[in-house]
């Protein structure tokens, strides 16, 4: 890290502060990683930011102190738009640029989708839901002010939202400054799509296991064979293009999931299911070239996970096939037992067509930290669903 970094805790989202100092520890064992906890109190907020200050300026981990990045955080559901205002913002930004150069100021919005109640709060989740859906709807005049807006929910990619992604937020969190250090190309990918969009347009980022170091245990069994749902159910999550089903009438399936995925649901098929090794491959059915008939969209993607799912019962019961006649072991390569994709928390609904970047660490452990920027505000689901929940009856 060539630069200090500042983390500033906006009002209620002071309690993430812990977990943020306690991983940067971690992330940055020489230090440079700062915090600072802004209150309404206009007096109270600039004696925190004389008090961090004079830590920077010691200057114990031997930084270049002429560029501060500072990351601004916040809870959705608690903070109030009105607090984090331009006035708010130009004052705190002129204390630190007395003594620094303009601060690189990002706004990092934590988006807690859970039912469970967020650190034992006794918020109601549809009162939770309200606020934030509040907050995103101001997010746009607020992120004017920011160098670059991240939204990190606990809702990872496989649309699964559960309070163990909630960590993975906090190390997400950690990581991004780790990108300073490195010659990014990924924030003028993103200017250029706004200016061509003509619309604000933000980044998400997701910390994930790294999965390029197969246990040796795994790498030569037999995955119990997946029932054909399951693996339906997950492919029909992979991200898609928001193509028309008036564009996909005329085109063959194989053609359909190219316009929809790219590549996409083919690198997410291989990367979380069983892949044959086996000598003598199985060999595909050949493609369904008949012109799709379907009526929605997503007709047309449960047909492509389907194909996907046959795929592997074909390739699993040809595996099983081969180690009876050949009394030998087939070869799989596996990410787990049950194939499931490693945890991430990523809020963002589809990724066709938008920059990323892909960043991996050894510090602490092997992770993935992958920044997708690029997508709307009406991207985020929660923002255009009418949420209402039944409490489960006491068994």
């Amino acid at each position: 890290m060539v630069h200090p970094v500042l983390y500033i805790f906006w009002e209620d989202a002071c309690a993430t502060e812990h977990e943020i100092r306690k991983r940067a520890e971690k992330a940055h064992p020489h230090g440079g990683v700062f915090t600072l906890c802004a209150d309404k109190n206009e007096a109270d907020t600039r004696k925190a930011v004389q008090t961090v200050k004079a830590q920077i300026q010691r200057n114990e981990a031997g930084l270049n102190l002429k560029r501060l990045h500072t990351y601004v955080v916040v809870q959705a559901h608690r903070a109030s738009p009105d607090a984090i205002e331009t006035d708010n913002l130009t004052r705190l930004r002129g204390w630190l640029a007395g003594d620094f150069a303009v601060p690189d100021m990002n706004l990092c919005v934590l988006l807690y989708e859970s039912l469970e109640p967020y650190e034992g709060e006794d918020m109601e989740y549809n009162t939770r839901m309200e606020q934030t859906r509040a907050f995103l709807s101001a997010l746009p005049g607020l992120s004017a002010s920011f160098a670059r807006t991240f939204l990190l929910s606990d809702r990872n990619e496989r649309d699964t939202v559960h309070p163990s992604h909630w960590p993975l937020i906090y190390e997400t969190l950690t990581r991004l400054p780790s990108v300073h250090t490195t010659d990014s190309r990924l924030y003028e990918s993103l200017e250029a799509k706004t200016i061509g969009e003509g619309t604000l347009l933000y980044l998400t980022a997701g910390i994930e296991l790294d999965a390029t170091d197969i246990p040796a245990a795994l790498s030569d069994i037999i995955s119990p064979s997946i029932p054909f749902h399951e693996i339906t159910d997950r492919m029909m999550s992979v991200a898609a293009n928001p193509i028309g089903i008036t564009k996909l009438r005329g085109l063959t399936l194989a053609e359909a999931e190219r316009a929809l995925f790219g590549s996409r649901a083919e690198m997410f098929y291989t990367g979380n299911f069983a892949t044959y090794k086996s000598a003598g491959a199985v060999p595909d059915v050949p493609p369904d070239n008949r012109l799709i008939k379907a009526w929605r969209v997503c007709t047309v993607i449960k047909k492509i996970a389907e194909a996907y799912a046959g795929r592997y019962q074909r390739h699993y019961r040809q595996a099983m096939e081969t180690a009876r006649r050949s009394n030998d072991k087939p070869v799989f390569h596996v990410r787990s037992k049950n194939a499931e994709p490693p945890p991430c928390a990523l809020s963002l609904i589809r990724w066709d067509g938008l920059p990323e970047e892909v960043y991996r660490f050894t510090e602490g452990g092997p992770c993935v930290l992958r920044i997708v920027g690029g997508f709307n505000i009406n991207d985020l689901r929660f923002m255009n669903n009418n949420i209402s929940i039944t409490p489960l009856a006491d068994n």
